[in-house]
């Protein structure tokens, strides 16, 4: 698992999405059925996508090392959204997959949403663990502070 740690996040990210979008053009030139059809969750789909981008970019202004190698990262970012969960970027990112699946519903993309979260759900565990040995106590109190990991109330 640590090989994660070694990865890019918006390389992991961009792949994700680019197979997020070829699929969901592909299954509207196959005429592929999507699992349901509605002017609403084309909507709703576009609100949450354009939330996460939002949130994505906002975490960017605290967090200056986001897009840096995992095993990089050398401090706690405490301010923004870092004040209410511990991986709001992988939130952000969450809510973009999930709403474009929500807007395009074709069964054969499921996979690609159901993918990125456990994918980003492993990074983030291997992340922790990685501040808990590198930043000790630091990072103990920071994650005793601020208790959900992407949605606060939930997970």
């Amino acid at each position: 698992m640590n090989g994660l740690l070694n990865i890019r996040p918006n390389l992991i990210i961009g792949i994700f999405l680019a197979f997020e979008i070829i699929f969901s053009f592909i299954g509207a030139l196959l005429n592929w059925k999507s699992l349901y059809n509605s002017t609403y969750t084309v909507i709703i789909g576009f609100i949450i996508t354009i939330l996460g981008f939002i949130i994505h970019t906002i975490c960017h202004i605290s967090h200056k090392q986001g897009h840096r190698v995992s095993s990089e990262i050398d401090e706690i970012v405490t301010e923004g959204p870092f004040r209410y969960i511990r991986h709001p970027m992988y939130t952000g990112l969450l809510l973009v997959f999930w709403g474009i699946y929500i807007a395009r519903s074709y069964f054969y993309t499921a996979i690609i949403p159901i993918a990125s979260t456990i994918l980003l759900y492993l990074l983030a565990k291997e992340e922790e663990k990685y501040l808990l040995e590198n930043l000790g106590n630091k990072y103990k109190k920071y994650k005793k502070k601020v208790k959900w990991m992407f949605i606060p109330g939930i997970i």
